[in-house]
């Protein structure tokens, strides 16, 4: 079972997500709500609705950086397969099996919209069932953070990162050698092999760790002041709140590329 500093970071970090940073968490969940919303209008009628929605999920995932969410854009619309290949996911009621996760997320890739935006898209699209893979999540899972995360005065992070299954996701360099790293999504060999170790590794170990939680009556309160148990997707968020305002231990701590650490030394 989860130790009690594992089960309070995950409960502390939930309730203080943000997205964008710089959104209140009612403004940062409501357009969550929003979103899902009108996704499921969408997906009633993905011929009109299925691009715009999945543009707005790109510019809510991405916030535009770099005119990202426009190029994505410009290329899903020159595009002819996702909408009848959505169409066909959606058409039949399935399992949400690993496989087909995985075969969902194949399908939404595009020039513009890597594994982070592809895993948003599916989160949507599945009713928020699924996780979003991002550097800081992939980061945490794989331990490819700072040293200086044990000393976080919050959590007892030595012991919050012994009761999670590390996954050892592919992390680069971002290029720019100012010390920030990436998800190594860039090239076809990794993106399958961090795709792969997203849906059939941590995918699993999220569900593990959201069952734990609940096993132990952990439970987290909404923005309603509602108490509610834990999903593999409240794990995530959890973890990208912690990443995300804590920037500091997700960057600057190697030269060349990015290192894990090693706990052992931590004894």
């Amino acid at each position: 079972m989860l130790s009690q500093h594992s089960c309070n970071f995950y409960k502390y970090w939930r309730e203080n997500y943000r997205w964008p940073r710089k959104n209140s968490r009612q403004m940062s969940e409501e357009k969550i709500a929003e979103l899902l919303s009108q996704t499921k209008v969408a997906l009633r009628d993905l011929n009109s609705l299925g691009k715009p929605l999945l543009i707005k999920i790109h510019f809510w995932k991405t916030q535009n950086r770099g005119k990202t969410t426009e190029t994505y854009a410009h290329m899903l619309n020159k595009n002819t397969e996702i909408i009848p290949n959505l169409q066909k996911l959606f058409s039949v009621s399935r399992p949400l099996s690993l496989e087909y996760i995985k075969e969902l997320i194949d399908n939404l890739r595009v020039y513009g919209a890597n594994l982070p935006v592809c895993s948003a898209q599916a989160s949507f699209l599945c009713n928020r069932a699924i996780p979003i893979l991002d550097r800081f999540v992939a980061q945490f899972y794989s331990l490819t953070v700072s040293p200086e995360i044990l000393h976080f005065s919050k959590s007892n992070m030595v012991d919050v990162l012994r009761n999670i299954n590390t996954v050892r996701f592919m992390i680069e360099d971002d290029g720019t050698h100012r010390c920030i790293p990436r998800l190594a999504v860039y090239g076809s060999r990794n993106y399958a092999r961090n795709q792969d170790l997203f849906v059939f590794e941590l995918l699993p170990e999220l569900n593990r760790i959201a069952k734990e939680l609940n096993d132990s009556h952990v439970t987290y309160q909404d923005i309603y002041g509602k108490l509610g148990g834990f999903s593999c997707v409240d794990v995530e968020m959890a973890v990208f709140a912690f990443g995300t305002q804590n920037r500091g231990y997700f960057q600057c701590w190697y030269e060349e590329q990015p290192t894990r650490l090693d706990l052992r030394l931590s004894s």
